[in-house]
């Protein structure tokens, strides 16, 4: 939670209506952040009183209204402040920020907490934002429609764009997953993640990392110190 539209939904969600809010200039604020809470991990909003960093966004704004000596009525440059930054905040939820980004925010939030369960809240720490972002929209779609494999393949794709992906003729339910990727603990979480959210029950997956697996009539694949046995 960093933007001020977030706090505001957030809020909502804590029964918290947004003219009850109060935006206060922080103290000690830092330049990478417009929320400026005690926790960079702060996930609730419980008090009405919000600091935050307004120069984050709208330094050109705020860089001379924030000046000590503009403005000696201290009382009313602080509901002003507050007047400016709910207004900003409704230009925010309006044109800024759509439907689907509101709801792959809550989505974003209820695995953080814990709602799918305790490993996939772990598994899930594993990606970065950008693999969050890439993500997040196919979990979503995945959860209106329904799993399948073509979203099991879009979310392999999506982290690892070099996965080969096989079904087994023998066993239709079977899936080869090759990633070509050195195996550790945070791909391990990666990937243990997709496989729980996305693979449609019924379905078991084997995965080799470095090494492909042999493929008859594939001279390139049946190198033996290249290869692994299935």
């Amino acid at each position: 939670m960093n933007y001020i539209w977030e706090m505001v939904i957030k809020a909502k969600q804590n029964n918290l209506k947004s003219s009850k809010l109060f935006f206060k200039q922080g103290k000690d604020v830092s330049p990478w952040y417009e929320q400026s809470f005690s926790s960079l991990n702060q996930k609730e909003i419980e008090n009405p009183i919000i600091e935050i960093n307004s120069l984050y966004r709208f330094n050109n704004l705020f860089s001379k209204f924030l000046h000590e000596g503009f403005l000696e009525n201290t009382e009313f440059k602080e509901k002003f402040f507050d007047l400016v930054i709910h207004f900003l905040s409704e230009i925010d939820l309006s044109k800024g920020i759509s439907k689907e980004s509101i709801y792959l925010l809550q989505l974003e939030e209820e695995i953080d907490v814990g709602v799918f369960g305790k490993e996939i809240e772990k598994n899930f720490k594993a990606f970065n934002k950008n693999e969050k972002d890439k993500i997040l929209p196919i979990l979503l779609t995945q959860l209106k429609l329904g799993s399948s494999m073509y979203n099991f393949r879009n979310a392999l794709k999506s982290i690892y764009p070099d996965v080969l992906l096989y079904q087994m003729k023998e066993e239709p339910n079977r899936m080869l997953i090759y990633l070509g990727i050195k195996k550790n603990e945070k791909q391990i979480r990666k990937i243990n993640f997709i496989i729980d959210m996305f693979l449609p029950i019924g379905y078991k997956t084997r995965i080799f990392w470095e090494k492909h697996f042999g493929v008859g009539a594939v001279e390139a694949t049946l190198h033996l110190d290249e290869i692994e046995l299935l």
